[in-house]
């Protein structure tokens, strides 16, 4: 009995443990010859502060340094997104620029971003949320090499003049490796216990 108890405990504080992961955004840089990819493995919710036109989805300080240019890649499918939990919407025809080349209002040189061609209106209180996806990235020369990792940081929404839209939000990496963890120590728990207990209910 006791042993079923403690096994019910485990699996319950397991399910209460599993919260949806938060979005990462994983970048393979595209080269010359070869395309990369982006993947937002989960939705990006993000509530927006300034009124405006969204153009630009900035990935804050997401290279360490600016190559001295800024360069661009075609996402080879079209983003999704909401507003206000309404229907889906697609932003056909984005690219996605690797870092910027100097400070422009509040994207700095080492922020990437996606560039929607056509804008969207949005105002303070609206919540837009894109949807998780992957995105094949063209091949391009000179796509800054440093783009090639998990970014966990922040990002914003802003306008076509590079004005932000929005706070600043955070996308943590989805933290399996603390599950995994987590259920190793209740694994190793739960046979101590049976030891214990001789293997007796």
């Amino acid at each position: 009995m006791k042993r079923t108890t403690l096994l019910l405990s485990t699996l319950a504080f397991l399910t209460l443990g599993l919260r949806p992961a938060r979005a990462a955004i994983v970048v393979i840089a595209p080269t010359p010859t070869t395309a990369g990819s982006l993947v937002i493995t989960q939705d990006i919710v993000i509530p927006v502060t300034v009124s405006g036109p969204a153009q630009l989805l900035v990935f804050d300080n997401w290279v360490p340094t600016s190559d001295g240019g800024a360069h661009t890649s075609a996402l080879g499918a079209s983003v999704q997104y909401t507003i206000n939990g309404g229907s889906s919407q697609t932003a056909t025809n984005a690219t996605l620029t690797d870092n910027a080349v100097t400070p422009l209002f509040d994207v700095t040189a080492s922020d990437g971003y996606f560039t929607f061609p056509t804008f969207f209106a949005v105002t303070i209180g609206n919540v837009v949320t894109f949807t998780a996806g992957t995105y094949p990235l063209a091949a391009t020369s000179f796509f800054n090499p440093q783009a090639t990792q998990t970014f966990t940081g922040n990002v914003f929404l802003a306008n076509n003049f590079a004005a932000r839209l929005s706070n600043n939000i955070a996308v943590p990496e989805p933290n399996t490796a603390a599950l995994c963890g987590l259920g190793l120590l209740l694994g190793g728990a739960v046979r101590r216990h049976r030891r214990a207990g001789g293997g007796r209910s």
